[in-house]
């Protein structure tokens, strides 16, 4: 195997984006101490394990089956349209395939190291999830449902799972973090997915802006933004620093999220 091809296969790792499986993790961490239960920290690595090993076989699993609506996609930033690595010709498609099935194999064994029932069960679903993100036959993000499935996942069933295996059950306080984040997350999957509506719309990929429109996609996620931002009014013992933090992020970083829709308002309308 070349250095080139070496490259590539990291290129395909996408590993910037693991961190978005630091916070979720943490978070069901911290509820879990929060709730009176110690940190065993041997489960915590082992989530953490399986969160970033199922987090690459996405990634490799999504550049294979997503080649396509890559290949005729001319408004690639860093952070959208794939890594180019098979576009580019550096890796052979079925190399990143295969890389997924191991690291689907890992997933698999390391669910299975989860301490009780009802553990594995969540981890096995997170799997499930996200390796039929765009694997057929679901392919829930060509048929309007790859937002949700993220949010799902990453603010949903991660941070579930991260606080039941230190504690056996899953707190209502773990619900009352999760259901505002959960939107959150679908949000920036619309913005990601608004970045790369013309592509998708040349190979019959519906993603949410796909079917909602670019227009009435911004306006959603914009709304999403400010009803997370509003429970902030209603104080619950519990959540109040969590929701304070909360609504200040959303707001610190509405400019950001302004100038990319700008950005690409502006590429689109070439």
């Amino acid at each position: 195997m070349s250095r080139t091809q070496v490259v590539g296969i990291i290129r395909l790792a996408r590993i910037r984006f693991l961190l978005y499986n630091v916070l979720p993790v943490a978070i069901g961490g911290a509820v879990a101490v929060l709730s009176g239960h110690p940190l065993h920290i041997g489960w915590y690595i082992l989530v953490q394990a399986f969160s970033w090993c199922t987090h690459l076989m996405t990634h490799y699993c999504n550049e294979y089956f997503d080649l396509e609506a890559d290949r005729v996609n001319q408004c690639y930033t860093p952070w959208t349209g794939g890594s180019r690595v098979l576009v580019d010709g550096l890796v052979r498609p079925a190399t990143s395939l295969s890389t997924s099935f191991v690291l689907l194999a890992l997933s698999m064994i390391l669910a299975a190291a989860m301490p009780t029932p009802v553990t594995r069960i969540l981890a096995v679903m997170i799997i499930i999830l996200a390796w039929f993100y765009t694997a057929p036959p679901l392919r829930f993000n060509y048929r309007g449902l790859g937002e949700l499935t993220v949010g799902s996942i990453l603010n949903g069933l991660v941070p579930i799972l991260s606080v039941a295996v230190q504690t056996g059950e899953v707190p209502v306080l773990i619900l009352l973090v999760l259901a505002p984040t959960a939107l959150l997350q679908a949000a920036r999957m619309m913005v990601m997915n608004l970045a790369d509506i013309q592509s998708d719309m040349q190979v019959g990929k519906r993603t949410l802006p796909v079917l909602l429109g670019r227009d009435r996609v911004i306006s959603v996620i914009t709304g999403a933004g400010g009803g997370i931002c509003e429970p902030d009014r209603i104080r619950r013992p519990g959540v109040d620093t969590v929701a304070g933090v909360r609504g200040h992020a959303v707001y610190g970083t509405a400019g950001l999220a302004a100038g990319f829709l700008a950005q690409r308002r502006r590429v689109m309308d070439r």
